[in-house]
């Protein structure tokens, strides 16, 4: 493993766009085929791009190499959707890997910052409408 290249900033954003795409792939089992379709190829290119990553950042394989390649039918999208959950979860036990090694203990992810309306240095606050 190549600790300078794997940061455990950017591994977080990798399992939960896989597991954001795993959602995915269980919607694309409810739409017609030829929408199904098109996700499916590309949910697959982005597995298949996950997969190599993770295998040249290890030297290890996925598991999922030798499997037969899910179809295109409500099964395949299913199946899609295991296949990246998985990998999610390969990445998981990398990111806790990487976490050992270091010598530190896994920490929580940063709360996201809360999105407001952006106020203007110098001009007052608008009070809220009065709805009574």
């Amino acid at each position: 493993m190549d600790g300078g290249t794997l940061d455990r900033q950017g591994l977080r954003r990798v399992i939960a766009l896989l597991v954001v795409l795993a959602g995915l792939a269980e919607k694309a089992a409810r739409r017609p085929f030829p929408v199904r379709w098109l996700l499916l190829v590309l949910l697959g290119r982005g597995e298949r791009v996950a997969q190599t990553f993770f295998a040249r950042a290890t030297e290890m394989e996925t598991g999922l190499e030798d499997g037969p390649e899910p179809g295109f039918g409500v099964d395949g999208a299913l199946m899609r959707a295991w296949r990246l959950r998985w990998l999610a979860a390969l990445f998981c036990a990398l990111l806790e890997e990487l976490c050992t090694l270091a010598g530190e203990g896994l920490t929580p992810a940063p709360a996201p910052r809360a999105v407001g309306r952006p106020t203007v240095a110098g001009l007052p606050k608008r009070a809220p409408l009065d709805t009574s």
